[in-house]
């Protein structure tokens, strides 16, 4: 167990310990800023981290959950997550309440799905999702106009994930091992884009006007259907 008296801990890292469960006293740390729990398998958080209302830096990686409990909305001030490594499947609603999170890992787990309550992340800059296996993003993603970096590589797409082509500052797009059949011609419009990575997919064909990409650094289209390249 761990001890619960600690109320004035800000900050808190017991990764790689052989601890197989948090218990029911850590809500106690009320003045929480950071925690560290990675590489053990604690399997779920208990509903008392509802009081961390001062948490801004969460890492849970490689903890063998399978759900976040509705108790993390109570995180409004997080700024960076990191919940790779798990089993998650989606993220509950709660998670709409992270508003000011500018980086979010969510790598290597089984998500399927994304609740559309992430549309409120609008402080969002960096989006990890590589390694899971999501066919499409909410609607609502698009109003995350922070976004500059955008990877979900590994994943089930067969359709472009329009909402990203929202997101006026994107300069990365990384969709590697996907299964997308062709690319929309809205991308050529994302003036700032500087790396796209689109290997291993069925693309077939690239649009037109793919030359409107002037600050374009790094093109990757290895391994896909491609017979012809536009003359722009």
């Amino acid at each position: 167990q761990l001890i619960p008296n600690w109320t004035l801990l800000e900050e808190v890292n017991i990764s790689a310990n052989e601890l197989s469960a948090l218990d029911e006293a850590i809500g106690s740390w009320v003045k929480l800023k950071n925690f560290f729990c990675n590489d053990m398998p604690i399997k779920q958080l208990p509903d008392t981290v509802q009081n961390w209302k001062n948490l801004r830096v969460l890492e849970l990686k490689s903890c063998g959950l399978t759900e976040l409990p509705p108790a993390v909305g109570a995180f409004q001030q997080l700024v960076s997550v990191t919940l790779s490594g798990n089993e998650l499947t989606t993220l509950p609603p709660e998670v709409g309440s992270w508003g000011h999170v500018k980086k979010m890992w969510i790598e290597n787990n089984r998500l399927q799905s994304l609740p559309p309550e992430i549309g409120k992340w609008e402080s969002l800059e960096k989006f990890y999702i590589n390694s899971n296996e999501l066919s499409e993003l909410p609607d609502t993603f698009s109003n995350c106009k922070a976004v500059n970096e955008f990877y979900a590589n590994k994943n089930k797409f067969k359709e472009f994930p329009m909402p990203i082509l929202a997101f006026p500052e994107l300069n990365r797009i990384y969709l590697m091992e996907n299964q997308l059949e062709h690319l929309p011609d809205e991308i050529c419009s994302c003036v700032w884009l500087e790396l796209l990575y689109l290997n291993n997919n069925n693309i077939s064909e690239i649009p037109k006007d793919i030359g409107n990409l002037i600050k374009l650094q790094s093109l990757m289209l290895g391994h896909n259907n491609i017979e012809h390249l536009p003359k722009s």
